[in-house]
């Protein structure tokens, strides 16, 4: 599987806002959250034609994914892109990954699938998936993820709907 960071998942009037909803419940200062892009490959050679950023296919999906508010990009933003990007799982105590239920598929996935197909990525593609990865930041020097565990029954409707979707705490490479 490839996973590749994307761009911010909310404006500012929409962070603005979830930021202000999480603050009733938990200490936080600040909120970032972007996409996070899982690509599911056909076969081996497949997936090493996508790692190749120079490779046409790796362009083609790049432009496929590169959506909403661009360009922007902070220390919070970066944080997240390094964490999602490292090679080795890791555990971050602020940051959370929200994800559709395993077994599911997506509206938007269906829809950025079908599009990749399209674009002739067919025969490298299976599969592409998006998530939301949030960083919550603090000037408490309190492990946020104890905090957020006991608070997560209250923020679930603000984060994610536990219908069609979960949290994780780390990616799995």
């Amino acid at each position: 599987m490839l996973i590749l960071p994307g761009n911010p998942a909310l404006s500012d009037f929409k962070k603005k806002t979830l930021l202000k909803n999480i603050q009733a419940y938990v200490p936080i200062d600040t909120i970032t959250a972007i996409y996070v892009h899982f690509i599911q490959p056909r076969n081996e050679e497949s997936l090493k034609i996508l790692k190749d950023s120079k490779s046409i296919e790796r362009k083609i999906l790049d432009n496929l994914l590169n959506y909403g508010i661009i360009n922007t990009t902070n220390d919070s933003i970066n944080k997240i892109k390094e964490y999602i990007t490292s090679p080795k799982p890791i555990a971050d105590p602020h940051i959370l990954i929200v994800i559709p239920r395993p077994g599911t598929i997506s509206p938007w996935s269906s829809k950025a699938t079908n599009i990749s197909y399209m674009c002739n990525l067919e025969q490298h593609v299976e599969r592409i998936e998006r998530g939301v990865a949030y960083l919550f930041g603090t000037k408490l020097t309190v492990d946020m993820r104890h905090i957020i565990s006991e608070k997560l029954v209250m923020l679930d409707h603000l984060l994610y709907d536990r219908m069609t979707q979960i949290i994780n705490y780390r990616i799995i490479k």
